[in-house]
């Protein structure tokens, strides 16, 4: 629903709630715009957020920016 314009309807949401939790069919996405909230998905308590293996690489990087 709301495909054609993601974007649009994430910025409305993040202008209510820091995080937004999307169910699609075969997987579910969350999307974080609070920074204490990102620091403790990837970083104070990264092993309890499964990550998709391909983004790890990216992850670390991102990381590595954080400290």
């Amino acid at each position: 629903m709301n495909y054609d314009r993601m974007h649009d309807w994430l910025v409305n949401y993040f202008s209510k709630s820091k995080t937004i939790v999307v169910p699609m069919p075969f997987t579910t996405y969350t999307y974080i715009a609070d920074p204490a909230n990102v620091e403790h998905v990837l970083k104070t308590n990264f092993n309890n957020y499964p990550k998709v293996i391909y983004i790890t690489p990216f992850l670390a990087s991102i990381l590595n920016h954080m400290v």
